[in-house]
């Protein structure tokens, strides 16, 4: 038996892959004292314990016949030999059983102190970075509901350190929502050289499943705060090589909250620079985006560009029904898009950068992302797609195909996640959607001038670094004729692409 409260709860969460809100609210209490309970900083109160273990019990019973997950409930919880007659009603017997037992071992055995936590001080870069390592990541990563994290740290400061580039990475954000707060200094982001953008968008791409927003730090410079949302606040000294060597961990539930308050107060007045968007609400702008001339695409994921007409037609077709369902305006949007695209293409200038694996990866799977629309292109699509491009490049010199060889990327990234697309005036990032559940925010809007500015000469420089290849309108058709059989076995030869 699991002895604690918490420890109970915690495992039927994991066990039934409940949602935090839904049980709140099936039992009447606010998600953050659900987590509490979980985490172990709170019990419910005895008054109303009798009351709350039924709920609970009513709750998990319902979800574990629901699931048909009774046999995996007998062994987690050694109960199999208990069992007469296995259905909700001898599962309810059961679970509120546990709940009474481990809530009496817990008042009795580990009661929860309700007294101020005294603030503990760390000092040197070492003991600091093994602190939050050992510590705070690991509070983060087995937190059961969403994790918000507010901080004063300049993007800039945390790309040029390691140490807290790799604290970042070492939390794990896929199964739950998770949003950083981040800040950026301007003047210093006029300055900023390739290498530090090059790590900006890498810190972007690494921390692919947390929703990553960027304000302007005029209103929060020498704030030096760094708190996770209901769990801890870190009041911190960096030294003048943006190395932290002095910090305090707040861990009092009351002091925590007054400074998120006014740290959020801060944030509030800040001019967000990078905007965590849906591509349902983004979609309808998107051809407003191709009305401009000049363009820099970085697809990091499938290639959507240049699509014969009639498989746009079978993807909008194919999700007809959905789109309706979702917004009858984004039908018309993607039409708009595919002449928009046809129009501009032909005639303006278009610098397409594209990483050779993910290139060579969509030929032979012919998966792409089309707004918020997967799709899966046939073999004959492809083929018809490459043509079309070769077509496109010969009547418009101003197209120009980039091939990016991450072997002699300097930079290296394990797999890019993170798509580029500016007009030179507007630009988003687009995140890999195959990676992502429906709801998730998978664009980036850049709503800062120098923002766009940097990243735009970064993708631009990128492209004339001798590790990324130019190919033109006349490259492109003898690359296609002299490799014709070979791209034919790449594309025949993989799992079958149909829908």
């Amino acid at each position: 038996m699991d002895n604690t409260f918490s420890q109970l709860l915690k495992k039927l969460i994991k066990l039934n892959g409940t949602k935090l809100s839904a049980l709140a609210f099936y039992i009447g209490y606010d998600i953050s004292y659900i987590s509490k309970w979980a985490s172990g900083n709170s019990q419910p109160s005895q008054k109303h314990i009798a009351r709350i273990n039924s709920l609970l019990a009513d709750f998990f019973a319902e979800e574990i016949v629901k699931h048909h997950i009774e046999g995996a409930f007998l062994y987690e919880f050694n109960l199999q030999e208990s069992f007469d007659i296995v259905n909700r009603e001898s599962i309810h017997t059961a679970l509120l059983q546990l709940f009474n037992n481990a809530y009496h071992y817990q008042k009795t055995n580990n009661p929860v102190s309700t007294a101020p936590q005294t603030p503990q001080t760390y000092i040197g870069i070492t003991n600091i970075h093994d602190f939050v390592g050992n510590t705070i990541i690991p509070q983060i990563n087995s937190s059961l509901d969403d994790i918000e994290i507010y901080t004063s740290l300049d993007i800039l400061d945390v790309v040029k350190q390691n140490k807290l580039t790799s604290l970042f990475q070492k939390c794990h954000f896929q199964n739950k929502h998770a949003a950083i707060h981040l800040c950026c200094n301007l003047e210093r982001l006029k300055n900023a050289d390739f290498e530090t953008i090059s790590k900006v968008y890498k810190f972007l791409n690494n921390n692919f499943y947390a929703d990553v927003y960027l304000y302007d730090d005029e209103h929060l410079r020498n704030a030096n705060i760094f708190l996770v949302h209901n769990k801890c606040a870190l009041q911190y000294s960096m030294r003048a090589d943006c190395a932290i060597d002095l910090c305090t961990h707040i861990r009092d539930a009351q002091q925590v909250l007054e400074i998120e308050k006014r740290l959020k107060e801060k944030f509030s007045l800040a001019n967000c620079m990078l905007k965590p968007q849906h591509e349902v609400d983004f979609i309808k702008f998107r051809a407003f985006f191709y009305l401009k001339h000049n363009f820099i695409l970085f697809p990091a994921n499938g290639f959507e560009f240049f699509l014969p007409p009639e498989t746009f037609t079978k993807i909008c077709d194919h999700y007809r029904d959905r789109i309706q369902e979702q917004d009858p305006e984004i039908l018309a949007s993607l039409h708009s898009l595919r002449v928009t695209w046809e129009e501009k293409f032909e005639k303006h200038s278009v610098r397409i950068i594209i990483p050779q694996y993910n290139l060579m990866q969509y030929i032979q799977n012919g998966n792409l992302i089309l707004g918020n629309l997967t799709y899966q292109t046939t073999i004959k699509e492809r083929e018809e797609q490459l043509d079309r491009l070769s077509q496109c490049m010969q009547a418009n010199p101003q197209i120009e195909i980039n091939i990016l060889s991450e072997e002699q990327f300097p930079m290296r990234i394990e797999e890019y996640n993170l798509s580029y697309y500016s007009n030179c005036r507007i630009a988003y990032f687009k995140k890999n959607r195959y990676l992502l559940s429906s709801q998730s925010n998978n664009i980036y809007y850049i709503d800062s001038p120098i923002l766009i500015k940097k990243f735009d000469e970064f993708f631009n420089k990128l492209h004339e670094q001798p590790y990324c290849r130019k190919y033109g309108g006349r490259e492109i058709s003898l690359l296609l004729k002299r490799n014709k059989n070979l791209l034919s076995r790449i594309m025949t030869e993989a799992p079958s692409a149909e829908l």
